[in-house]
């Protein structure tokens, strides 16, 4: 999905820019977060073939959004609200926010998508606007997505979390996606000797959930739930296990800089690095090399 529709926002003052924005894409869906400090006016546009949900942190003096079909709407205080517009259609309006860090979290996804995933056809007359909504799980799954969008989480870690979010949106969206029958059981020794073998290749690189789902033929939906049962962990957490591993290998053999050793295991930074090492063993890499 390289040319996801983004939301374009046109401020009223020329100068003004988001405060911070990041957009990131895999096959099917794209995340994107957006965080506009200055309170000042701007004008909002959206229209793609993809589905578009939105989790809102935004205070407004006033404002109003127009979705196809739909009354335009007004809204003040977004906090924790949600809208959701299927594909095909199209939103716009205008916002004018208060003086606060106002932000918005936005996950576009292929109608094709959902049925891939999930391996069941829906029905596109299912999906319906909603605006301003509320739900806590979806709410839960979005401020995830938007704290490692921010801090710059691994591409692996987002992917996933995109991917749920997707499918919970689904289940939310479509009543009949409530009664979905899910495939059970985990993988052989062969696939599972096979999907080590290639992250302990692959540690320093971007590892997908789409790659690895497709080393065993499975949609990445349910590569993560049969990985799980094989593993005993989440993907995102046996490929963070086994980079600590080698991290802890490196610590301990020639001194090579933790620069050098956090590119080595395919983390983005050294201070992603140190506080993902903190976290698993209490102590810094270099508290860690001078411990051996």
């Amino acid at each position: 999905m390289q040319d996801a529709n983004i939301l374009d926002l046109d401020f009223r003052e020329p100068e003004s820019t988001p405060d911070f924005e990041r957009v990131v894409n895999w096959r099917g869906f794209a995340l994107q977060h957006t965080s506009i400090m200055l309170p000042t006016e701007y004008e909002f546009t959206w229209t793609g073939a993809t589905h578009y949900f939105a989790a809102h942190d935004l205070v407004l003096e006033r404002g109003e959004m127009h979705v196809d079909g739909l009354e335009p709407i007004s809204g003040r205080d977004l906090r924790n609200k949600m809208t959701y517009i299927p594909g095909g259609n199209s939103l716009s309006g205008w916002a004018a926010p208060v003086n606060r860090k106002n932000s918005f979290t936005i996950v576009n996804f292929e109608p094709a998508l959902i049925a891939e995933e999930l391996e069941r056809d829906f029905s596109e007359s299912a999906f319906k606007p909603q605006v301003y909504f509320e739900d806590e799980r979806l709410a839960s799954t979005m401020r995830k997505i938007e704290r490692h969008l921010i801090e710059g989480g691994s591409n692996l870690h987002l992917e996933t979390l995109g991917l749920l979010a997707t499918l919970e949106i689904a289940e939310f969206m479509v009543a009949e996606t409530r009664h979905v029958s899910f495939r059970r059981g985990g993988l052989n020794r062969m696939q599972m000797k096979m999907l080590t073998e290639y992250i302990d290749a692959h540690l320093a690189e971007d590892v997908s959930l789409d790659r690895l789902a497709g080393l065993v033929r499975l949609s990445r939906f349910h590569f993560s739930r049969s990985f799980k049962s094989a593993f005993g962990v989440s993907p995102v957490k046996f490929v963070t296990g086994r980079r600590l591993a080698k991290a802890k290998l490196l610590l301990a053999g020639p001194r090579l800089g933790l620069s050098e050793v956090a590119a080595a295991v395919g983390f983005g930074s050294v201070q992603q690095f140190i506080k993902v090492f903190r976290e698993d063993t209490r102590m810094t890499p270099g508290e860690y090399r001078r411990s051996l």
